[in-house]
Parts: C-alpha cells; structure tokens; sequence
C-alpha cells in the first residue's frame, strides 16, 4: 500500500543519514519509532486536516481552483515524499510545484 511505501521510503532515508558510529541497536530502536509516527499522521486524516479534510474534494478543487498557488516539495523529504506533491498536482493541475533535490522535510 502507500503508506506502506511511505514508510519504507522513509526509513530507508534514516538509515543513510544515522551518524556512522550508531549502532545497530540504537538504529533500530529510533527508526520504527519515526517511521509509525509518520504513518499514525499520514493516516489520520481527521487530525491532520480536520475541517479541511475534504479540501481535495471535487467540491473542495473547484473552490481551490482559481487560487494561486505554488507547492514546494523537499526533494529528499523522508516525512512527505515527493510523490505527495505529485498527488496534490494531479488533483489540483493548477498548482505550480517546485521541488528542491537536496531539501529535506
């Protein structure tokens, strides 16, 4: 599933940036901690979004549609991965995206 993929994604970009005297121990121990917190807010959609939760609604794009609006991604974002913004995009294709390679969350 995505957010299967998502956290996966994410805890594959932790394990790459773990300062290089972490122990396996340490590592696993703080790796699935973040990657279920990720997941726990990616998932929720009532306590992220709460009264904008059906902002990507037909409904809801058709009053986004004439704002102007410009998206900055993180290239490297482990939290939000790109692919998120490439969502937003086809949901609502007037959004302008910018995504800078080396950014994080």
């Amino acid at each position: 599933s995505r957010v299967d993929d998502n956290a996966k994604q994410f805890v594959d970009a932790r394990l790459r940036k773990l300062p290089p005297n972490t122990t396996e121990e340490q590592a696993k121990a703080f790796v699935p901690a973040q990657a279920m917190l990720t997941c726990y807010h990616s998932t929720n959609v009532d306590y992220v979004m709460g009264k904008y939760r059906n902002l990507l609604s037909a409904e809801g794009l058709e009053r986004l549609a004439n704002i102007p609006c410009i998206a900055v991604q993180g290239g490297e974002d482990a939290i939000c991965p790109p692919d998120s913004a490439l969502d937003l995009v086809q949901a609502w294709p007037e959004v302008e995206l910018r995504i800078p390679l080396g950014a994080g969350h």
